[in-house]
């Protein structure tokens, strides 16, 4: 489990992760989960799909995860029968039970990546206590984020994960971020007192604040040069978010407002049926820095700049 606060780099160090599974070979499996208004399980949608595309499926276990994977027949390219019903308690256990063994017959060892797991129900909690009590057999690694400011207690409800908790960046880790960002000039001690004082070490803020400086210098090089300002930012996040969206054409804002109650990953099918020249969409958030690609699908850069819309 990697907790902290919004901004301080939980889907940045995830997106690591990531790469360094792939390359070592891994099957990965990710799902974010959203806000508000979400089905039992939601954010494990996208994992159940890839993983009933992955293992090949008993008649048992379709008809049982039939009633979670959105489209399963379409998937699977045959009829899927409904399952017989149970009460709600038994219906839950044949559910985790079929999940522990579709994932038992995984080939490949597996790293599934689920985030914002502050907003997930009772449900989910289920299947992650139970995925945790059996991963160190089944060769799998999940790895969750959450706000730890949202949910205090989700480290004692998940006794069988290990909690990261990950921090604001100390001033000597903000300057080799912005050394990394901005060469040697990026290791000014006035420039890096500037940050420190500007975004407390929230590594999202320190971004934001260098690519506000860039703009307002017109080339990296001159960046600590200059004098810099007194407060770049009011309003803190709030402030650093704005600035962002700001950037976005004015025509392109209604569709992104409804994108964003769709969740973080872009429905690219649903908002292409609403405006057809979505592509142009598309190229003018992601030059702005709103959208960026994951997965090979579009999302949001930062679930802040979703919320926010």
């Amino acid at each position: 489990l990697l907790g902290g606060e919004s901004g301080v780099g939980k889907s940045r160090l995830l997106d690591e992760v990531r790469t360094q599974a792939l390359v070592k070979g891994m099957l990965l499996l990710r799902g974010q989960a959203v806000s508000s208004g979400s089905a039992a399980y939601q954010v494990f949608f996208d994992v159940l799909r890839m993983l009933c595309l992955e293992v090949e499926l008993t008649e048992f276990e379709a008809s049982v995860l039939n009633a979670v994977v959105p489209n399963l027949a379409s998937l699977l390219q045959q009829k899927v029968a409904d399952a017989p019903e149970l009460n709600a308690h038994a219906t839950q256990a044949r559910f985790l039970n079929v999940i522990e063994a579709v994932f038992a017959r995984l080939q490949r060892p597996t790293a599934v990546i689920l985030e914002e797991l502050h907003w997930v129900g009772p449900e989910t909690i289920a299947l992650l206590e139970r995925l945790g009590q059996r991963a160190g057999q089944l060769r799998l690694v999940l790895l969750g984020s959450f706000r730890d400011d949202e949910a205090k207690d989700l480290p004692k409800r998940l006794p069988e994960m290990n909690l990261l908790p990950l921090q604001r960046l100390s001033p000597e880790r903000i300057a080799a971020l912005s050394e990394s960002m901005l060469g040697d000039v990026g290791n000014s001690p006035r420039l890096v007192e500037f940050l420190v004082n500007q975004t407390e070490g929230n590594a999202f803020f320190i971004v934001e604040v260098i690519r506000a400086l860039a703009e307002e210098a017109g080339q990296l090089s001159d960046i600590g040069q200059r004098t810099l300002p007194a407060r770049l930012l009011v309003g803190g996040i709030r402030q650093v978010v704005s600035r962002r969206l700001n950037r976005v054409p004015e025509w392109a804002r209604p569709l992104l407002r409804l994108a964003a109650v769709m969740g973080r990953q872009l429905d690219t099918r649903a908002l292409g049926l609403i405006f057809p020249k979505l592509d142009s969409l598309l190229d003018a958030c992601a030059d702005a820095a709103v959208l960026d690609i994951s997965d090979a699908a579009w999302r949001f850069a930062h679930d802040k700049l979703r919320e926010s819309l």
